[in-house]
């Protein structure tokens, strides 16, 4: 585990994570589909990017600054997409914990995510939960 990462007792109700910067390019996005088996003829035509490919990437940087416990489950994500991103748009994620409860040998944790363009309007909001072992 990287000395930068968060630790998991440091994750308490309120804390922000480092805001993130998003870059999804031709190949970024060409690479997401690839694994998705998508049809990327919509993104090609409109310049844009898949919508899950922004959520991807933000709960990817979102994961590499936590050092998550052996055992941790991830249990649901509830994503809204407010508007298309533009391929190689300027995109900040930003995550917060939103909830944090413990429950003899479970804790749960809800963490709100949210991703802006350039200009400062949502591309993406959501929240996702995990079950982290005591």
């Amino acid at each position: 585990m990287a000395a930068d990462h968060i630790d998991i007792k440091d994750l308490v109700l309120g804390f922000e994570f480092p805001p993130a910067d998003l870059h999804i390019d031709t190949a970024t996005a060409a690479a997401y589909l690839g694994a998705t088996e998508g049809n990327g003829s919509l993104f090609e035509a409109s310049g844009t990017v898949p919508p899950m490919a922004v959520a991807a990437l933000a709960m990817a940087a979102m994961g590499k600054a936590m050092a998550l416990p052996a055992g941790t489950v991830h249990v649901s994500q509830d994503m809204t997409f407010h508007r298309p991103a533009k391929l190689d748009e300027a995109l900040v994620s930003r995550a917060k914990v939103t909830r944090r409860v413990e429950r003899g040998r479970i804790n749960m944790m809800n963490v709100g995510m949210n991703v802006s363009g350039g200009d400062g309007q949502p591309v993406m909001t959501g929240e996702t939960s995990f079950l982290l072992p005591a």
